[in-house]
């Protein structure tokens, strides 16, 4: 009986792995046969997290420019941008993409000005849109010359 018993509990065992073998399998030959529809689910995940900044220079155009979330709370984002896209103005407009035509004021809490290549930390406080996130820096990731970009 014993003996019976774990046979019966091993072939299950190997059944359910079978399957899940199957699935990542099949996963996989989706991935590779129309990867365009797993790109456009990240990318529609992405544009949550993006936002259009713009800054206005007493005597000069509106700057605009794009920043990403890095930190929601309930009533707050924090994003961060390119400094010379903000330089120049303490208070500019952020627009997050749920809601493109409703600017909100942001403050900039830091700015790396006069850096060509500095960054600028806003913060946004208010009725932040629903749906908006956080996306991850990736600090491990080294960058190198004629690698794909995309735009959003």
């Amino acid at each position: 009986m014993k003996g019976s018993l774990l046979n019966r509990t091993s072939s299950e065992s190997q059944a359910f792995h079978a399957c899940l073998g199957l699935s990542l399998c099949a996963l996989l030959l989706l991935a590779v046969l129309f990867p365009y529809a797993l790109w456009a689910q990240d990318i529609a995940q992405v544009k949550k997290g993006v936002v259009k900044i713009t800054a206005h220079v007493e005597g000069q155009q509106p700057k605009v420019g794009t920043g990403f979330v890095v930190r929601v709370e309930k009533d707050v984002a924090y994003i961060v941008t390119a400094a010379h896209v903000t330089e120049g103005d303490p208070k500019p407009t952020v627009t997050f993409f749920p809601l493109a035509q409703q600017p909100l004021t942001a403050q900039v809490i830091g700015i790396e000005g006069g850096d060509p290549h500095g960054l600028a930390a806003l913060r946004v406080a208010g009725p932040i849109p629903e749906g908006v996130v956080a996306l991850a820096l990736d600090l491990t990731t080294k960058v190198a010359g004629g690698e794909a970009v995309t735009f959003i």
